[in-house]
């Protein structure tokens, strides 16, 4: 006997676009947390991704002339 809800509704895209727009929704890059938080909490965040939480310098290079 069939009740309410046994049957699958009816699809009205192909089976090809249904793929792209779940790899759209859910197939999403990556995200780097601590560069979003930063971006929110600081005042120039993107200008200091070197920087420690207290201002310091955490960039390892010589920059010395």
């Amino acid at each position: 006997m069939n009740g309410k809800g046994s049957k699958r509704r009816p699809q009205y895209i192909s089976g090809k676009e249904m793929d792209a727009n779940w790899d759209a929704i859910f197939s999403k890059k990556k995200v780097d947390y601590k560069e979003v938080q930063q971006d929110l909490t600081e005042l120039n965040g993107d200008g200091n991704r070197t920087r420690g939480r207290y201002g310091e310098d955490n960039d390892k290079s010589d920059t010395s002339l």
